[in-house]
């Protein structure tokens, strides 16, 4: 089986890389191999503009049995914990269209810019139509963001209209991107701060990246173990 491993930072994923530099086979800078497993690791960026083009310009994209992305989130709810990962399995664009002058938010379905049911969106969000879920992690809706709101009234306004769990920067381009790709994809998000305004202090990083890459490593477990 044949993992491609995404992520916006080498930060966020370089304690599993470093666990895989330990017990894994090292074929070459950019592969590790442990039985019938192969990954591949690739960092992109946190913006979602850079995120098509790297994915569609990595060799050999069309042979990749899954990809996987692991990464950070805000959550949107107590809901989901600091330091929980989760796997989304709907993804929505959440600042993309025109803010009227009574600060109400239309997107570009509001505006009949793009159908809402043009695949790869269903009633304007993007499916992950065949996700697996190995480590029975809550299944989450990600909205994705360009700027992260940091005030009360624009945290409420996002909120208000999608109603998600976790808010991202490119995590719908990511589904967008498989999807369109014809690529079986996982997003794993660790959660570690809540969306609030920025000026207070609820950031466990450090603690939310040891968390995710725990589970990563047991990720890859399972999916070695499915690939027999």
């Amino acid at each position: 089986m044949k993992i491609l491993l995404v992520s916006s930072s080498g930060e966020e994923i370089n304690p599993a890389l470093e666990i895989m530099d330990e017990t894994w086979e090292r074929v070459s800078f950019s592969e590790y191999r442990n039985g019938n497993l192969q990954v591949f690791p690739l960092v992109v960026g946190y913006a979602g503009i850079f995120m098509p083009y790297a994915l569609a310009k990595f060799n050999g994209i069309e042979n990749i049995d899954y990809a996987v992305f692991a990464g950070l989130a805000a959550g949107t709810t107590r809901i989901v914990e600091v330091g929980q990962t989760v796997n989304v399995g709907r993804d929505i664009m959440g600042d993309v269209g025109i803010e009227e002058s009574d600060r109400s938010f239309n997107d570009l379905f509001d505006l009949n810019l793009h159908e809402r049911n043009r695949y790869p969106f269903f009633k304007g969000e993007i499916f992950n139509e065949d996700i697996i879920n190995p480590l029975k992690h809550r299944v989450v809706k990600n909205i994705s963001v360009n700027m992260i709101p940091g005030t009360f009234e624009s945290i409420e306004l996002l909120n208000k209209k999608y109603h998600a769990e976790i808010v991202t920067t490119n995590g719908a381009a990511f589904a967008y991107t498989c999807r369109m790709l014809d690529v079986n994809y996982l997003q794993y998000r660790t959660i570690y701060r809540y969306l609030e305004p920025t000026t207070i202090r609820n950031r466990e990083k450090e603690y939310a990246i040891k968390n995710l890459n725990k589970e990563i490593i047991d990720l890859l477990a399972e999916l070695d173990y499915l690939s027999r």
